[in-house]
């Protein structure tokens, strides 16, 4: 097995990592007809698990 320098050795090659590289192409995505479709009914199953806890902001004058 060794001693497990070799993990670390291995986590270095990941720090380097590039994350335009990964968001770009979720943004270009998202962009589309389908993605906003599909980020709107994510948005709409997050907020029916997760409530909101507090009650809205009233204002008064």
């Amino acid at each position: 097995m060794g001693s497990g320098g070799d993990a670390f050795a291995f986590c270095t090659t990941l720090c380097d990592m590039d994350f335009n590289v990964i968001i770009n192409p979720i943004l270009e995505f998202l962009a589309t007809d389908l993605g906003m479709l599909s980020s709107d009914i994510g948005r709409v199953i997050f907020d029916l698990l997760y409530p909101a806890n507090a009650d809205a902001p009233v204002i008064e004058a």
